[in-house]
């Protein structure tokens, strides 16, 4: 049920399109999606920004920020 969730919050948030291509640019690549986005989301809350955090593993920073450079604003954190 919560996995349904989420996946719509997924599918509804155009600035989250880029989640296939970067898997199928890295099929053995883990990302989550984490953070305020999943606790709001998951209690029902309105989101009252569009901010969105992830953990990636399997891949450098360096390949994170190449990847996404053609994507938008990346902000690394504890890499």
């Amino acid at each position: 049920m919560k996995e349904a969730i989420i996946s719509k919050l997924i599918k509804s948030q155009p600035s989250l399109s880029f989640i296939d291509p970067f898997l199928d640019s890295f099929p053995n690549v883990h990302l989550y999606l984490v953070g305020g986005a999943v606790r709001d989301t998951l209690l029902g809350r309105r989101m009252l920004e569009m901010d969105f955090d992830f953990v990636i593993r399997g891949l450098t920073s360096d390949e994170v920020k190449a990847w996404f450079s053609t994507e938008g604003e990346v902000n690394l954190v504890g890499h």
